[in-house]
């Protein structure tokens, strides 16, 4: 891991200081070479409290992505695999009924496409039966509604 930057600057301030006293004693020094190794310093550490102290504004983390679920086909529905628990027969009667309402304009053919899920759906919402399009078993009671 790299070292930050109070790590870095910590470390600058330290090299400074001892090739400075390799240089000359400290107590050669005068009061101005002293100040001036105190701004260093002083401003070194400031600078690092800063970048690194929370002194400045915190971004805010990236937003997660969020992943939906995979769609679902209409053939993985309730409302799928109660059509096609019924005879062929049965299929062909709620289609016919479908289409003699209105909500139905394909083939009667017993086969369960989006056509016949569109319908089925459409003739839900008007009878406000959507909630039994969740199970199996409430949607066994919308089709029985069109065959009796």
């Amino acid at each position: 891991m790299l070292p930050n930057f109070k790590t870095k600057a910590i470390a600058a301030a330290t090299a400074f200081a001892i090739a400075a006293s390799a240089a000359a004693p400290a107590q050669a020094w005068g009061q101005r070479e002293r100040d001036v190794l105190t701004g260093v310093l002083g401003t070194l550490l400031v600078t690092a409290i800063i970048k690194d102290g929370g002194l400045t504004k915190r971004r805010a983390p990236a937003p997660q992505p969020v992943y939906a679920p995979a769609p679902v086909s209409i053939h993985d529905t309730a409302m799928a695999n109660q059509f096609n628990a019924y005879t062929d027969r049965t299929q062909r009667r709620i289609q016919s009924t479908l289409s003699a309402y209105g909500y139905y304009d394909g083939a009667i053919d017993g086969s369960f496409g989006r056509g016949t899920y569109e319908a089925t759906l459409a003739y839900a919402r008007a009878k406000g039966k959507t909630g039994l399009l969740s199970t199996q078993a409430g949607v066994a009671t919308l089709y029985e509604s069109l065959l009796y």
